[in-house]
């Protein structure tokens, strides 16, 4: 599991204050609320950097299940979440230099929650690949 300094690993849950969409298109620069997200790409810089990109789970259930994905009960369970029915969004991200200002740690104070399965992992990674592909991605650079 990362820590603060140490690099997330491709389906690790952290804590950010996730900034959605339609907050960023109104003018916010910062995120809201804390959420679980999940990391699902990294991209080494040419400064030595990482650039992190996570999808966002919140218990809103959304409009479009082709961009969303039901975050298991049990997976929910192991990483200590809530008990409230909870998707993981496929339709947008947050991109940011790790470890990012709004990287924080777990209500109970760890690095992450922990790890998805794999399997869910590539499904979510699928999805969003698909999305990027029709277009329907939007990601947010939170680095600005």
């Amino acid at each position: 599991m990362s820590g603060k300094n140490a690099f997330p690993q491709i389906g690790e849950v952290i804590c950010h204050a996730y900034l959605w969409r339609n907050q960023a298109d109104r003018g916010q620069t910062e995120g809201t609320k804390e959420r679980p997200c999940v990391v699902v790409h990294r991209q080494e810089e040419l400064d030595g950097g990482v650039r992190v990109f996570v999808v966002p789970i919140t218990h809103t259930k959304p409009f479009d299940s082709e961009r969303s994905i039901e975050c298991p009960t049990r997976t929910k369970q192991r990483l200590l979440l809530d008990k409230q029915t909870s998707w993981i969004i496929t339709s947008e991200l947050n991109h940011f230099k790790w470890p990012g200002f709004d990287v924080r740690p777990t209500p109970d104070n760890r690095p992450s929650y922990g790890l998805l399965p794999n399997g869910l992992t590539r499904q979510i990674i699928e999805q969003i690949k698909n999305n990027s592909r029709d277009r329907s991605l939007s990601p947010i650079n939170r680095d600005e």
